[in-house]
């Protein structure tokens, strides 16, 4: 008996098996649930088996049956991928599909612009792009749903490739009214006598605890997220510091306090960026295709990206973060001389000034009789200690 069924329902039936659930890999496909969830059950009457079992607590849970249709999914869906690049090539044109995997921490600084470049040159390719974290990431690649991946150098593989692309030394976030945020850098000494909220996603912490226990210092980790967004809020509300390698275009938190962005000082290794794949797909014309576009965007873009330690200058890189050394402060007085009455006589006394809470003394010249108010006479002024009777004060500094 002939079997129907189409790619589009393959391609639904990994994703919901890797996803456990209908409504996320709608999200990540970006298609409606309710049109997964018709392909998932024209693809069960056809082959006649049931793939899932349908929990509402639990989600799609898949069968033994489910789990041997979808490894033979994978195989087909690949082989289909081939057979469509192998067209290409022998047109000499790019065209079949692109599954790329990007880090969550970068994937919304990134992507956009790194596949709009390459699809607008491509106009025939079929682009997917999935963001999660490195361990999905190399399980996407060693599961035929990922082509390529643009990740860290973070516990990589033997037997996938790895072209790096560049090096992004860690900086720390902190809130803007930290202690430290007036520093043009720190050092991991520095950061470990502070509060830490730390991003918490598999292999980057272990990156992050390792910068301290190279330095011989101990992190005061108080808070943890997943989510680059929420790390960057608590910090900027003052939770505590964070370290990152990749830094946003924008200092302002997603509920719109500002953050000041330092580099760290001293020994500290970077993280290398760059794309992963597996070996002998860079033979690909679609895949060898987006690895030249990527090279050429990302070398460009990622040196602005950067934070460097710098002696003397401004560190903010276009991002209105200024440190500028202070200058010293100026003291501005304001006199309440009260008005001298027209047509009187008036004599002039030089005496001296004493401002105590400031640690001000000065010479001034003053009027001997003043008519409105009238606080009487000024003494004469010879000795030292003389305090003039109308008040001074400082008003402020700048």
């Amino acid at each position: 008996m002939a079997l129907r069924f189409t790619l589009r329902q393959l391609e639904y039936l990994v994703a919901v098996g890797h996803a456990g659930s209908v409504t996320l890999a709608a999200e990540r496909m970006n298609v409606s649930a309710p049109s997964i969830s018709t392909a998932l059950a024209q693809l069960e009457a056809e082959l006649g088996l049931p793939l899932f079992i349908r929990k509402h607590t639990q989600g799609m849970i898949v069968t033994p049956s489910g789990r041997e249709i979808i490894r033979e999914a994978i195989s087909t869906l690949a082989a289909a991928r081939t057979l469509a690049e192998l067209s290409g090539q022998l047109r000499g044109t790019v065209t079949g599909t692109l599954n790329l995997g990007c880090l969550l921490t970068f994937a919304q600084i990134l992507v956009p612009q790194l596949r709009r470049g390459f699809v607008e040159v491509h106009k025939d390719l079929i682009f997917h792009q999935t963001e999660t974290h490195q361990a999905a990431l190399i399980k996407g690649l060693h599961e035929g749903t990922l082509d390529v991946a643009l990740t860290y150098d973070l516990a990589l593989p033997t037997d996938l490739m790895f072209i790096n692309l560049g090096a992004l030394p860690p900086f720390v976030n902190l809130p803007a009214d930290h202690p430290l945020a007036q520093r043009d850098s720190v050092s991991m000494a520095d950061l470990a006598g502070y509060p830490m909220v730390l991003l918490d996603l598999p292999y980057s912490t272990d990156y992050f605890l390792s910068l301290f226990e190279k330095a011989g210092v101990n992190p005061q980790i108080v808070e943890r997220s997943s989510d680059m967004e929420v790390v960057r809020s608590l910090v900027a509300n003052g939770f505590g510091f964070s370290i990152s390698n990749f830094r946003p275009i924008s200092n302002v938190a997603a509920d719109g306090r500002k953050l000041v962005f330092l580099p760290i000082s001293g020994p500290v290794q970077p993280m290398q960026i760059g794309l992963l794949y597996r070996k002998g797909a860079g033979t690909s014309l679609t895949i060898q295709a987006f690895i030249d576009h990527a090279k050429t965007h990302l070398q460009a873009v990622l040196p602005s990206l950067i934070l460097r330690v710098k002696r003397g200058a401004d560190l903010g890189m276009g991002l209105g973060v200024h440190h500028k050394k202070p200058r010293p402060a100026k003291l501005r007085i304001k006199a309440a001389v009260p008005k001298v009455h027209s047509g009187a006589w008036v004599d002039r006394r030089t005496v001296l000034v004493r401002l105590p809470s400031a640690g001000v003394s000065m010479v001034t010249t003053s009027p001997k009789w003043w008519v409105n108010p009238c606080p009487g006479p000024l003494r004469s002024c010879t000795g030292e200690n003389i305090v003039p009777q109308y008040s001074m004060k400082p008003s402020g500094y700048w």
